[in-house]
């Protein structure tokens, strides 16, 4: 499915669904209150039968700020989710905005932390480019994955739920980035509708030199549904070892 994202320009939502695409991904929470999506802009994309994927970014580093900014956001976000409407069980992808480094990820995890602690790890989802995506599929920092092009260096990873792959294109009276969805289910929703779990997700397998990789699968499982959050990868693991 085809899709779009966009922050500070409103472009025309009817025009973007007559151009084929079916959500948009937008801002909640942190951030000045021209970047977010109000509850008046919400339910015209629904109107434009257009789904919604909630985003939240404040600064594009603020994920190297800690906890208690991680905590802030979720709680931000979270408020605004629920003032227009949006399922309760509705994943909120948090932003790293750079080409983070391996070992700033480690720094980054404790953002993270906090918006877990806020809204659960089963609402957690991350964006951002290669490294911050494998980073938080091997050590459960997030359970949604918005993975951007940008330094990703042509790759992708296979656990995505949906993807940004062009961006800055003028399109229908304001500047909107590219995406597409990888999943059923990537976390779309609109107004006052539910989150419902996709009972035909094929198992996330891979066939390792040491048997089949079952982590993608539990990660998956854990973000559809929330449950085994704070086992996935360790499950994941010793199955894999056990295989």
């Amino acid at each position: 499915m085809e899709g779009v994202d966009y922050s500070f320009t409103r472009p025309d939502v009817f025009c973007l669904a007559n151009q084929g695409l079916r959500f948009a991904g937008r801002y909640f929470g942190a951030g000045t209150e021209d970047k977010q999506a109000s509850a008046a802009e919400c339910g015209a994309l629904a109107a434009a039968g257009m789904d919604i994927v909630a985003l939240c970014e404040g600064w594009e580093d603020d994920a190297m700020r800690g906890t208690a900014k991680g905590r802030q956001h979720a709680e931000l976000a979270a408020a605004d989710l629920a003032a227009v409407g949006a399922p309760d069980n509705a994943p909120i992808y948090f932003a790293i905005d750079f080409d983070v480094s391996r070992s700033q990820m480690d720094t980054v995890a404790y953002y993270f932390d906090g918006v877990q602690s806020v809204i659960g790890a089963g609402r957690t989802g991350i964006y951002g480019g290669i490294t911050a995506i494998r980073y938080a599929v091997e050590f459960g920092t997030a359970l949604w994955f918005f993975q951007t092009y940008a330094w990703s260096y042509g790759q992708w990873a296979p656990e995505n739920h949906f993807e940004q792959y062009d961006n800055h294109i003028n399109m229908c009276g304001g500047i909107i980035d590219r995406c597409r969805s990888k999943r059923k289910q990537f976390g779309q929703w609109r107004p006052g509708g539910s989150l419902e779990t996709p009972s035909d997700e094929p198992a996330h397998l891979s066939l390792t030199e040491s048997g089949w990789d079952l982590t993608g699968h539990f990660n998956y499982v854990a973000g559809a549904t929330g449950y085994l959050a704070a086992v996935n990868n360790d499950v994941g693991r010793a199955v894999e070892g056990l295989a």
